[in-house]
């Protein structure tokens, strides 16, 4: 239901920003070929290229609760090409049978992405990300993996929001955390 209702959002309004782009398209034209001869360009600065996210995911009610949060920031090198850098949580609480305690733990460690737009809503993404994962039988010790994946984004302006799945490839990050699949709500500024 609620990828219904994203699609049939994008797709009008991915038909009412092709009929107010072509407008804008004739209007740039007619500006740059004026720029052109004055000799005037226009750059990006940095704050143009940089986008902000906030993706939740992870979410899971099995013999227990956990969630994950990833805030990141991302450098646009060209319109489609990007890369960037966050920090991912990864908090789960695991409710055992009885005579046994509950346990409730925290992975954390930095992620390192780069990004590729396929279409203006479709990308594909690649990701290492270097965990901090402890136990109770086993002290904290650090484990890296690399994932990969797709993602889809929709919105108008600035703000947007999607969902991206990413593949573990380390099969020992797959049975510390129990997941072969990394999904994440996501909600970007200026992606």
């Amino acid at each position: 239901m609620f990828f219904l209702t994203i699609v049939t959002e994008s797709e009008a309004q991915r038909r009412s920003s092709k009929r107010r782009s072509s407008d804008r398209t004739e209007k740039r034209s007619r500006d740059e070929s004026r720029t052109s001869r004055d000799g005037d360009t226009e750059t990006l600065g940095l704050a143009d290229r940089l986008y902000y996210e906030i993706p939740l995911g992870n979410i899971g009610f099995s013999n227990g609760f956990n969630i994950s949060l990833k805030p990141s920031v991302g450098y646009k090198f060209t319109e489609r090409l990007s890369a960037g850098l966050g920090i991912r949580t990864f908090y789960q609480f695991v409710n055992r049978p009885a005579g046994f305690d509950d346990e409730s733990f925290l992975f954390y460690g930095p992620a390192v992405f780069g990004r590729f737009k396929i279409t203006e809503e479709i990308y594909i993404q690649g990701e290492y990300d270097y965990n901090s994962y402890a136990s109770s039988n086993v002290d904290r010790f650090w484990q890296g993996s690399p994932l990969v994946g797709l993602g889809y984004t929709s919105g108008y302006g600035p703000w947007k929001f999607g969902i991206q799945v990413l593949f573990i490839t380390d099969d020992d990050v797959r049975n510390i955390e129990g997941n072969t699949i990394d999904y994440w709500f996501t909600f970007s500024h200026n992606f």
